[in-house]
């Protein structure tokens, strides 16, 4: 077969389609379905939702505390570190599959900073923003 003056053979056009479509050749099954490739894992989402929410006033001295999160890889599972404290990130509180905490014996007349990292089962993280709340 001629193309714009030059000779093709089959097997150029068997190379050509093996390139395009992404296919495998098997010199004993001949031509087969490459699988499609494997997507590379996608961090979790920021966590999001806090309660108690940003910049809230008149918490008591036990609080529960919460958040969403999410990954979009089907299948995924995560963890999450809580980085807690007065002014400062002074705790850390590692959590596997949850997303809440319980805080007791809270500081009155005080200000408190909080943050959740989410990662997944593949070390992929995120941390979430920085949330702050202020005790009665």
């Amino acid at each position: 077969m001629n193309i714009c003056g030059r000779k093709f053979f089959w097997q150029n056009f068997l190379v050509l389609a093996v390139g395009i479509l992404n296919l495998s050749f098997s010199q004993d099954k001949g031509l087969l379905d490459s699988a499609p490739p494997t997507p590379a894992n996608q961090a979790p989402a920021a966590p999001f939702n806090p309660d108690p929410p940003d910049k809230a006033t008149g918490i008591g001295s036990a609080m529960v505390f919460s958040w969403s999160c999410y990954d979009s890889d089907q299948g995924d599972t995560l963890s999450y570190i809580v980085y807690f404290g007065a002014g400062a990130f002074t705790d850390t509180l590692n959590l596997y599959r949850t997303t809440s905490f319980v805080a007791n014996n809270l500081m009155a007349a005080t200000d408190y900073v909080w943050k959740v990292k989410a990662i997944d089962n593949h070390g992929s993280s995120t941390m979430g923003p920085v949330w702050h709340f202020r005790t009665y």
